[in-house]
């Protein structure tokens, strides 16, 4: 399943770089259904034009 979330500058440019390789989220609602090899998709702020996808592991 894939699922989408916003990040702003910092955060997307390390995921992107490879420099982070974790990003934590309050366990609400939507994070809930998020499983082991579920794709996200960052989206950069504020346009959200600029997308990466990782894989949960």
């Amino acid at each position: 399943m894939e699922h989408e979330m916003k990040l702003n500058s910092s955060g997307f440019y390390w995921i992107k770089d490879k420099k982070q390789k974790l990003e934590i989220r309050l366990f609400d609602e939507k994070r809930q259904i998020l499983t082991l090899w579920d794709i996200i998709k960052f989206r950069l702020l504020p346009d959200l034009k600029e997308e990466i996808k990782v894989k949960i592991v």
